[in-house]
C-alpha cells in the first residue's frame, strides 16, 4: 500500500491527510508541536480566519463544510470606523448568500485532526520537528535523530518549511526563492463579549479602522467576542506633507501638519501611556470595549508579515511543497487558508487522473497552481493598501457602492473581490486580470460623479461588456523538454489582411481577389441592396492573393491537402531580418546571410520566419508581376532543411525566383522531392510547410517566439493563413 509522509499537521496538512485516506493511501503526519487538542493555543497566534467559497468547496468534498459553518459567524461586509466614530457598511457582494465566514483557526484545525484521526490508515506523530530533507534519497530527518523515508513526502510545514530550505540550499540547482517583508507587523488584541453574552459591535461584519498608514481590524467569534489585529509599521519614519502623525491624510482634515512628525510604529509604543494615548487618539470608539488592551498589547508578540514565492515545488516524485511552504501570502484578502485548501483539492483531482504517479502529478500540479498562487499573493498585498487607505477614499466608496448595485441588478457581473472570494470555479489569475481591468474602468467612472445615483447602470454595464478588457494569460509551455514562458493574451498577427475588391498584394499578375453578393430569385446577399443579411461569393487564388500556407501537394500529382500536413499547433520559431545580396541584378538570400542573422544563442527550433530588408508597409499591397523580388539561393534552403526547420515563413511571394520556368527547385529541395519530379516519395517532408506573403512590421523585434500557424480547413494544397507569434522568455 502507498505511504505518504506529511510534514505539518496544520490546516492544509490535516485536510490533505483526510483526502489521501479517503483514497486508501496510508498517511503519517509529523508535527513539530504537541497535540493541540491537549494544549492551549499560544497567545497572539490564534488570528481568526475568513472561510470563503474556495475553502468551503474543499471541505465539502470530505463532508466537513456544514460542520464548520455551524460554528462560523457570517460577515456580510466591511464596517468602516472613522476617527470621529462614524460607521459605514460596505457589503462584500450585491448578491444574496455571498458572504465570508469568521472561523477559529484552532477550532478548525482541531476538527480536521479529529476527522483525519478517524481513519485507520492515518497516524499522527506529535513533537516531531523536521530539521532537514535529503533531496537525493527522499529521507526526512527530525530533531529527535530519527530518519523517515516514505513513497513520497508532502511538505505542509508552513512559511518556515525545512523541506523548502533543503531544496533551496543545494537540493535543487537554480531554485527560485524570494521573501518580501512588509514594513508592517501585527499584534493580536481582544474585545470580550458583553455582560449579557452578546456582541459589543455589529456581529455580521469585518470591522476596519483604516488610518492610511496603519489600521486595526476585528473579526467576530462564535462566543460573542472579537479577535482584533493591529497592523502597524515596525519602525517609524517622518510624515510626508500629506500625512498627519495620527494617520489621517492632510486633505481630509484641517489640522496643520509638521514635516517632522513621526508616523506611529511599534517601536514607539513602549509604555502603557504611549499605547493608551495612541489608541484613544486613533480608535477612540474601540477603547471602551477593550478592558485588557494594555495587558494584551505587551503580552502578545508582534508578528511579521511577508510573502514567499519559490519554484519548482517538487523534487521528482520524492517531495512536494504545498500551502504556505510553497507560497506564503499576507492575510489581507482572507485567502491564505482558502488557497491552501484549494491546493489540496487540485492535488486530489490529479490523483484521480494519474493514480500515484507522483512525479507526473507534482509536475502538473506546479504548472497549474504557480500562476494562480502568484496572482493571489499580489492581490493580497494590494488589498492591504485598499483596506488601510482606499476604504477611506470617497471615489473608492462610490465604486464599491456601484459594484454592489451592479451585482444586485446584473447576474453576470462580479467584482474582483467576488471573483476571488465567491467564484471557486474561476482561477485566481483570471480574477486578478479581469478584476483589475474592471476596477480601472469603474474608478474612472466614479471619479467623474459625486453620487452613484447620477449613473445610468445600463450604460455602465454596457461599457463593461463592450470595452476591451485585456486579460493576461501567462503560461509555461513545455515543448520537447524545453520550457517557454509566454503570454497568450498578447498575440502578434503577421498575416496580410485580404481585402476583397480592395488594395491587396498580387503575385504573377492574376486577377485580384473579389467578392459579390449571392443572388437567388428576389433574395440578394447585401443589406445595402435590400437584403436581410450579408452573404457573398468570394473569388481568389490562395497562392497569389495574400498570406497563404502551402504543402508538398503544391508540386505533386497526388492531391495532398495542407490541412493533413500541418500537425504542429504551437511551435518554437525564430524571426530574423535579412538583407539579400545583389547578384547579377537579383536579390539572393544566401546561407551566409541567414547564418549572420540568427541570434548567437539560437539552439534550433521548428520554424523560421524571414523578414527581408528594406521593409515597409508597401508589402501589404505590392504587385509582383513586373519585378523580381528577393528569393532564396538553393544552398540556403538546404541549410534550412539541415537545421531541422519544418516550417518556413517569408514576406516574399515565392522561395524560388518568381519566374523560373516552373522548375521550383527550392520548393522541391525543401520538401525533398527530386528535381523535375511530381512524386512525393516516402522520404518527402510531408509535414513541412511554406508560408508566403507574410508581413512583419519593423517594431517586431528579431528573436525567438512561439508560432501558431492558423489555416482554413481547405482540402487543397494551399490555404489562406494567419500566422500568430507569441513572445517567449
Amino acid at each position: 500500500m502507498t505511504n505518504v509522509a506529511i510534514i505539518g499537521a496544520g490546516l492544509a496538512g490535516s485536510l490533505l491527510a483526510i483526502y489521501l485516506a479517503k483514497r486508501g493511501i496510508e498517511v503519517d503526519i509529523y508535527e513539530s508541536r504537541g497535540d493541540m487538542r491537549l494544549e492551549k493555543v499560544a497567545a497572539g497566534r490564534s488570528i481568526n480566519l475568513a472561510l470563503s467559497d474556495r475553502g468551503i468547496a474543499a471541505l465539502r468534498q470530505v463532508g466537513m463544510d456544514e460542520y464548520m459553518l455551524a460554528e462560523a459567524v457570517p460577515m456580510f461586509g466591511r464596517m468602516i470606523h472613522s476617527v470621529s466614530g462614524e460607521k459605514k457598511l460596505l457589503p462584500y457582494s450585491g448578491r444574496a448568500g455571498e458572504y465570508i465566514n469568521s472561523v477559529s483557526r484552532a477550532g478548525l484545525n482541531v476538527a480536521l485532526i479529529n476527522k483525519a484521526d478517524m481513519y485507520a490508515g492515518v497516524r499522527f506523530h506529535f513533537n516531531y520537528r523536521c530539521t532537514d530533507f535529503d533531496c537525493s534519497s527522499g529521507a526526512a530527518r527530525f530533531s529527535n535523530g530519527q530518519t523517515v523515508k516514505s513513497d513520497t513526502l508532502i511538505a505542509a510545514d508552513g512559511a518556515g518549511s525545512a523541506i523548502r530550505n533543503a531544496m533551496l540550499y543545494g537540493g535543487i540547482e537554480r531554485f527560485d526563492f524570494s521573501q518580501d517583508w512588509l514594513e508592517h507587523g501585527y499584534k493580536e488584541l481582544h474585545i470580550p463579549r458583553g455582560r449579557d453574552g452578546g456582541f459589543l459591535l455589529e456581529k455580521n461584519a469585518l470591522h476596519i479602522w483604516p488610518r492610511h498608514q496603519f489600521m486595526m481590524i476585528a473579526l467576530p467569534n462564535f462566543d460573542g467576542s472579537f479577535t482584533c489585529t493591529l497592523f502597524l509599521a515596525h519602525s517609524g519614519r517622518k510624515a510626508s506633507v500629506n500625512e498627519r502623525a495620527d494617520g489621517e491624510k492632510h486633505t481630509l482634515v484641517n489640522t496643520p501638519v509638521s514635516a517632522t512628525d513621526l508616523l506611529p510604529c511599534f517601536d514607539e509604543l513602549t509604555t502603557e501611556a504611549a499605547v493608551m494615548d495612541f489608541f484613544n487618539r486613533e480608535f477612540s470608539d474601540a477603547v471602551p470595549l477593550m478592558p485588557t488592551l494594555a495587558g494584551d498589547f505587551f503580552q502578545n508578540p508582534t508578528g511579521n508579515l511577508g510573502t514567499i514565492k519559490c519554484f519548482p515545488w517538487y523534487i521528482g516524485g520524492k517531495a512536494l511543497l504545498l500551502g504556505d511552504s510553497a507560497h506564503a501570502v499576507v492575510p489581507f484578502y482572507g485567502q491564505g487558508m482558502n488557497c491552501a485548501f484549494e491546493d489540496v483539492r487540485v492535488l486530489d483531482t490529479l490523483l484521480e487522473n494519474y493514480g500515484t504517479d507522483w512525479e507526473k502529478i507534482y509536475e502538473k500540479y506546479g504548472r497549474l497552481r504557480k500562476p494562480n498562487t502568484d496572482a493571489i499573493a499580489e492581490m493580497a498585498e494590494e488589498n492591504f493598501y485598499e483596506m488601510r487607505d482606499a476604504v477611506a477614499d470617497q471615489v473608492f466608496v462610490r465604486k464599491r457602492e456601484l459594484e454592489t448595485r451592479l451585482e444586485q441588478t446584473y447576474p453576470d457581473y462580479f467584482s474582483k473581490y467576488s471573483m476571488v472570494t465567491f467564484r471557486e470555479d474561476l482561477p485566481y489569475l483570471v480574477a486578478k486580470e479581469r478584476g483589475k481591468a474592471q476596477d480601472n474602468l469603474l474608478m474612472g467612472i466614479c471619479a467623474e460623479v459625486e453620487s452613484v445615483a447620477e449613473l445610468d447602470l445600463d450604460n455602465v454595464m454596457a461599457r463593461l461588456r463592450t470595452e476591451p478588457i485585456s486579460l493576461s494569460m501567462k503560461s509555461t509551455i513545455t515543448i520537447d523538454g524545453r520550457d517557454y514562458e509566454v503570454d497568450l493574451s498578447s498575440p502578434i498577427d503577421i498575416s496580410i489582411p485580404l481585402r476583397f475588391n480592395g488594395p491587396q498584394p498580387n503575385a504573377y499578375g492574376v486577377e485580384s481577389a473579389s467578392s459579390k453578393p449571392c443572388r437567388a430569385g428576389d433574395l440578394v446577399g447585401d443589406t445595402r441592396l435590400g437584403g436581410s443579411v450579408n452573404f457573398e461569393q468570394y473569388t481568389f487564388i490562395p497562392h497569389c492573393n495574400g498570406t497563404h500556407t502551402e504543402c508538398v501537394g503544391h508540386i505533386t500529382h497526388e492531391r495532398i491537402a495542407v490541412r493533413d500536413c500541418l500537425h504542429d499547433v504551437l511551435m518554437p520559431a525564430v524571426l530574423v531580418s535579412v538583407r539579400p545580396l545583389q547578384v547579377g541584378g537579383d536579390s539572393l538570400i544566401t546561407t551566409d546571410v541567414l547564418r549572420a542573422s540568427l541570434p548567437p544563442s539560437y539552439a534550433g527550433g521548428c520554424a523560421l520566419i524571414v523578414r527581408t530588408l528594406p521593409n515597409d508597409d508597401g508589402k501589404l499591397t505590392a504587385e509582383y508581376a513586373n519585378i523580381i523580388p528577393p528569393y532564396f539561393a538553393s544552398e540556403a534552403v538546404a541549410f534550412i532543411v539541415d537545421q531541422g526547420l519544418k516550417h518556413l515563413l517569408v514576406d516574399i511571394p515565392s522561395v524560388d525566383r518568381i519566374f523560373d520556368e516552373g522548375k521550383l527547385l527550392n520548393h522541391r529541395l525543401f520538401w525533398n522531392v527530386a528535381p523535375g519530379s511530381f512524386e512525393a516519395a516516402d522520404a518527402a517532408r510531408r509535414h513541412s510547410t511554406i508560408t508566403e506573403l507574410v508581413y512583419v512590421p519593423n517594431e517586431i523585434e528579431d528573436g525567438e517566439y512561439l508560432l501558431n500557424l492558423q489555416i482554413a480547413p481547405f482540402a487543397a494544397d494551399a490555404s489562406p493563413s494567419r500566422p500568430v507569434l507569441f513572445k517567449t522568455s
